[in-house]
Order: C-alpha cells, then structure tokens, then sequence
C-alpha cells in the first residue's frame, strides 16, 4: 500500500496531469472514489 501511495506521489511530480487528479480529490472528485 505504501508502494502505492509512493508511486502516486512520484506521478504527481513527474506528471503535472496526474496532480490534477489529485487537486479533483481533494475537491472531493470522483477520482479516487
């Protein structure tokens, strides 16, 4: 689980669309829902 959320996090920085993602979440978005 911790590999997960460390590969997320790698994502976010490498990607900036996959932050966006993450942004929609915190928002309460049906991303990771």
């Amino acid at each position: 689980m911790v590999q997960t959320i460390n590969f997320a996090i790698k994502s976010s920085i490498k990607k900036p669309s996959k932050g966006k993602k993450i942004k929609s979440r915190k928002e309460g978005g049906p991303d990771f829902s």
